[in-house]
């Protein structure tokens, strides 16, 4: 349950049926062991590597997916920008390695940013180049007669580090390449992502030597008895894309996952490999750019082993409701401040609204299929936002000291963000004044036939409006050992 907090009110009980339980799910047994460590680069020191704005919104997805994989907030290790040097990294791969104890402890290490080639260094390369991960500290250095990068992760590296760990349960995703040509900027259209600006995931620079193998798969060389496997975005001459959204293969990756956690499905990396290649081609064919294909390597033994993945499927009515609602509309970045929540926890929400609109926040509770209005509510009934980031709590709110925090019962719970050209309202549309509202059905009917017409799998000429749409997964805890 939410219950608002204000300067001279105690911990409120909304009304006895409406709770809200909250956050991204989280494995049931403790594995102590497991460790992911997920690195990002968006913004590099040296000005001539053009940044990658999409990747912020990468390790965002990719946390909130590593959680459904089972991996605990104290498991899950982010680098982002600065903190993603060549010094810390290979710090934190020491002390993942150090952690890392047992052949069944699950090991995960991700990637987005540029990839890139240098002169091969130990002559070990049939096309005489090392392929590397660009890191926030790499730089182009001249070394007559060509030139080369320093400070980046190469693929030698990654090679030793793999077979050095004691698991034999390590996912390898990189979503980078090394192809193509400098990075120019290109607008698309269509697809679930809407109108967007993509860069591609490559660096190249002048003096760079040519090469024949251009997949990021860094690992490739590693014995195939190493307990890996390893899914690069990229083969050979293909370029990654990176959009406003994320990157398409860690979107790709990361709705595979989600689509499994909700329909109560297994996946295997062989099915998220699939996965990952319908969505990418998808959205190639609805945009109209080069198609590029995902690749898997390592251990042909795990192609087939199932991931460890938390389901969250409901046969609820207004969850399956919500669920498919989803699927048709195009996508808005929703962001929660934890993934699990103790009793007495704070919530803030955190959305990118692209363009102006009306916004509806529901969550749906697994336990009584019961939807709550989040947003709009008594404290803020104006649902009409402009572009920009948008926070929940709103400034309204806070402005009155309302701040939401979680209490029983304990569970999971499904967040969607609907923001439309249609004046949707979902609280001013229900009969109650209370601080949050019950989603009517004469509002979930409204939606439904509004978001018929906007669904981006509609020709752009026969749509009417538009609607996009973000989600979370959500779970509340008794403390934070039963949440891990």
């Amino acid at each position: 349950m939410f219950f608002p907090l204000g300067t001279n009110s105690s911990l409120l009980r909304l009304f006895p049926y409406q709770w809200l339980l909250l956050a991204m799910l989280v494995t049931t047994q403790t594995q102590a062991e497991d460790q992911a460590l997920l690195i990002g680069v968006s913004q590099y020191q040296q000005a001539i590597i053009p940044s990658l704005p999409g990747v912020k919104k990468d390790l965002q997805m990719m946390k909130q997916t590593v959680g459904l994989m089972g991996f605990a907030d104290h498991q899950i290790e982010i680098l982002s920008d600065a903190q993603a040097t060549l010094a810390n990294v290979l710090n934190k791969l020491q002390i993942l390695k150090a952690k890392v104890v047992s052949p069944s402890d699950r090991v995960l290490i991700y990637f987005s940013g540029h990839g890139s080639s240098i002169p091969d260094e130990n002559q070990d390369e049939s096309d005489q180049a090392d392929e590397v991960l660009v890191l926030h500290d790499s730089r182009v250095t001249s070394l007559d007669p060509k030139s080369s990068m320093e400070n980046v992760l190469l693929d030698d590296f990654i090679q030793r580090f793999v077979a050095s760990l004691s698991s034999k349960n390590i996912m390898l995703i990189f979503d980078a390449c090394h192809s193509g040509t400098a990075s120019k900027s290109l607008n698309l259209r269509g697809g679930r992502l809407g109108q967007t600006q993509t860069r591609v995931k490559s660096f190249i620079y002048a003096g760079m030597p040519s090469y024949r193998t251009t997949e990021i798969n860094p690992a490739i060389a590693v014995s195939k008895e190493v307990g890996y496997i390893a899914l690069s975005a990229a083969g050979d001459q293909e370029k990654t894309i990176d959009t406003a959204h994320g990157g398409l293969f860690t979107l790709a990756i990361s709705k595979a996952v989600k689509d499994a956690a909700l329909h109560g499905s297994t996946l295997t990396p062989k099915q998220l490999l699939q996965k990952s290649k319908q969505y990418i081609d998808e959205e190639q064919r609805l945009k109209r750019f080069k198609q590029y294909t995902p690749r898997l390597s390592g251990n042909e033994k795990l192609f087939n082993k199932g991931i460890a993945i938390i389901s969250v499927h409901s046969q609820g009515k207004n969850w399956k409701t919500m669920e498919s609602l989803i699927d048709d509309l195009e996508l808005m970045d929703i962001q929660s401040n934890q993934m699990t929540f103790a009793i007495g926890d704070e919530l803030t929400l955190r959305l990118v609204i692209e363009r102006p609109g009306y916004l509806n926040i529901v969550a749906v509770s697994k336990q009584d299929d019961e939807p709550t209005v989040l947003f709009p509510n008594k404290y803020h009934s104006n649902n009409r936002v402009e572009a920009g980031n948008f926070a929940f709590p709103t400034v309204a709110m806070q402005r009155q000291n309302i701040h939401i925090r979680t209490g029983e019962p304990y569970g999971q719970n499904f967040v969607v963000a609907f923001v439309s050209s249609e004046p949707l309202n979902f609280y001013k549309q229900s009969l109650d004044m209370n601080v949050f509202v019950s989603l009517t059905q004469a509002s979930t009917n409204q939606l439904e036939e509004f978001a018929s017409k906007a669904s981006f799998k509609l020709v752009e000429e026969k749509r009417v409006g538009w609607i996009k749409a973000g989600s979370l997964f959500m779970q509340v805890c008794r403390d934070v050992e039963n949440c891990q």
